[in-house]
């Protein structure tokens, strides 16, 4: 499956931009890199609202400088991780029920049980 990329806040406001300049959708999704459907929607949803949103949903848990940084330090690949996630999700669950009632001081110092939680079979 292909992944979306979701537009910045500064590809939105190039695209309205050009648009006002009078570029069509076809012209402005070449430069901007985005499908014609993007271009449409991105202006559908500004003459609606005529603002320009954040998209709604749940905040991001890392900053962008912490995503970059997982991605040039991880020793696995993001497909790897997900499959062995996925692979080890009924022990995490009883992991998780079995230390539901743990406080911060009574977890470990080191980081070893999160290795021992992800990556075991």
């Amino acid at each position: 499956m292909v992944s979306k990329r979701q537009l910045t806040m500064e590809d939105r406001q190039t695209i309205i931009t050009l648009k006002n300049v009078g570029l069509s959708y076809r012209e402005i999704s070449t430069k901007v890199k985005v499908s014609v459907s993007t271009v449409s929607f991105t202006m559908k949803r500004h003459s609606e609202t005529n603002c320009d949103r954040k998209r709604s949903g749940r905040p991001k848990a890392t900053t962008e400088s912490e995503d970059k940084f997982l991605r040039v330090n991880s020793l696995f690949s993001v497909s790897t991780v997900k499959r062995r996630l996925r692979a080890n999700r009924t022990k995490r669950l009883a992991w998780a029920m079995k230390h539901g009632h743990w406080t911060t001081e009574d977890l470990p110092t080191e980081d070893v049980h999160n290795t021992f939680v992800l990556w075991t079979d």
